[in-house]
């Protein structure tokens, strides 16, 4: 599995709550939640949306994981839940190799 991979279900098991990484959890890997300091605190959404876009795009960019992030849409609060939607476009190791194609995720997420 790539890395690109990896680090795409990290992200997965950190945001939604899936269980992707499987057998990789004991080999290190832990789930990521970009949102963690702010779960549970109730903001309002005229903060939350800015906050939440500003601490996923630090931790893509400070990973080394991504070269940009092309989109985080974050759905209002429904029950508990609300919708995210992120894609972002992985840093390209090698130049002689094509550019990498966006990735993606999307679910539902609580705390927030």
């Amino acid at each position: 599995m790539s890395t690109t991979e990896m680090f795409r279900r990290q992200l997965s098991d950190g945001l939604f709550g899936t269980t992707l990484l499987g057998d990789g959890a004991h080999r290190g890997s832990r789930p990521l939640d970009p949102f963690a300091e702010i779960r549970g605190l109730g903001l309002d959404d005229a903060v939350l949306r800015p906050v939440a876009r500003l601490l996923f795009v630090k931790k893509m960019l400070s990973s080394g994981h991504a070269a940009r992030v092309d989109q985080l849409a974050l759905g209002p609060s429904h029950q508990g839940r609300r919708r995210l939607s992120i894609v972002w476009t992985p840093r390209q190791v090698y130049s002689n190799v094509p550019d990498p194609e966006p990735m993606s995720l999307e679910g539902l997420i609580q705390g927030l």
